[in-house]
């Protein structure tokens, strides 16, 4: 991400609050500040003003080492949006304490699964999504390793270095931006015209999909602060949509939303032709009225801008990112977390007898929340 902002910014002095007035965040403003010609005097100063972080004598501490003063400021910065998110997501030191080892004795327990991952990053992505809600964190963990199993052609073997894994991610049908949006959220680019259905069918395209949300859930900032969707329909054609078979789209939407532990903030579809719009209102009739509510269309960038910054986007879209450097941090992104991507297919579900069905749960409500009777647990709450 540092060599490809510096690349993008190499012109002239940068001005104070220049950037901030225009929306940009402090990471963002960082990267430009580290790529220009602005003199090393000014850099403290003017970084000062527009991340509103406390570091003394930032220039002389780090000499010419930009890399570790930029890493400072932005670890400053997934701070601030942890101590945000951590209130959205109801977690405490407490509650994070308690609910883990609830959640490691009842994996340890547990007959129906084997090999369950029991570390912090892969049982707090359940508890956050769950905000948690232990017993539908459980239930959510479930359901994703039931999900894995009943669809091993997707699920299995997501090696970042398969050929045609790394050739749909080159050519840039699915990019992660390097720039989080304005609330720190990861911000995930689809382009349906750069997937060839002539070449590669649903299951290779449904593989890239996860291969990306798998590696992404590795980061705890992302777990907390979520995901917004950003997809082009333009270049669709009939291929596109017959390599869907119905019955495997309306369940892999249904199920994918029970299953994955994510938190989908937004999801925004521009350049939507006639066919492509049926099949999204058929995918939100798959959905829970909540997650239908996040579906946005968008008729032109213009409206796609209010919701999405332009710092976030690809040149495609009015943004300033260039594709071919998005191409490569996701690739990076991808290659740092092969391992642990690759573990998961060590895990198993034996039976998925412990799944509540939703037609056959009892729920109640305490304090707002939803509650699976009879698998409550009361934590101390700081």
């Amino acid at each position: 991400m540092r060599y490809y902002i510096r690349r993008l910014h190499k012109h002239g002095t940068v001005q104070p609050n220049s950037f901030k007035s225009h929306g940009f965040s402090a990471a963002y403003t960082l990267y430009v500040c580290a790529s220009s010609s602005t003199p090393r005097p000014q850099l403290a100063s003017l970084l000062r003003a527009e991340t509103s972080c406390r570091v003394e004598d930032e220039a002389n501490a780090f000499g010419e080492n930009i890399e570790a003063f930029s890493n400072l400021i932005l670890q400053q910065d997934d701070d601030r949006w942890s101590f945000i998110y951590t209130k959205e997501v109801r977690e405490s030191a407490t509650a994070k304490e308690q609910a883990s080892a609830i959640m490691r004795e009842w994996i340890q327990q547990n007959a129906d699964i084997s090999n369950v991952r029991q570390d912090d990053s892969f049982i707090l992505r359940f508890l956050r999504h769950k905000k948690y809600s232990i017993p539908m964190a459980q239930q959510t963990l479930l359901k994703f390793l039931s999900l894995r199993r009943y669809y091993p052609e997707i699920f299995k073997n997501l090696d970042c270095d398969d050929q045609k894994l790394k050739d749909i991610l080159n050519n840039g049908y699915i990019v992660v931006s390097p720039v989080r949006d304005s609330k720190g959220r990861r911000v995930i680019v689809y382009n349906m015209s750069k997937f060839n259905p002539h070449k590669y069918n649903c299951w290779d395209m449904t593989r890239a999909h996860i291969l990306v949300y798998d590696s992404l859930l590795e980061s705890d900032l992302d777990q907390m602060c979520g995901y917004v969707h950003v997809g082009d329909g333009s270049g669709v054609t009939g291929a596109h949509i017959t390599t869907w078979n119905p019955t495997d789209f309306a369940r892999l939407i249904k199920w994918g939303e029970q299953s994955m532990p994510m938190r989908h903030k937004e999801f925004h579809c521009v350049k939507v032709p006639s066919a492509l719009k049926y099949i999204v209102d058929f995918a939100v009739t798959k959905v829970t009225p909540k997650m239908a509510k996040r579906v946005n269309i968008h008729t032109n960038l213009k409206t796609l801008h209010k919701h999405v910054s332009t710092e976030c986007l690809p040149t495609t879209y009015g943004g300033v990112l260039n594709l071919e450097d998005m191409i490569k941090y996701t690739a990076e992104l991808l290659r740092d977390q092969k391992k642990k991507v690759l573990a998961l297919d060590d895990m198993e579900i034996l039976s998925t007898r412990g799944i509540i069905s939703s037609r056959k749960s009892k729920t109640e409500m305490v304090n707002g929340d939803v509650v699976i009777q009879g698998s409550f647990r009361k934590l101390e709450i700081d």
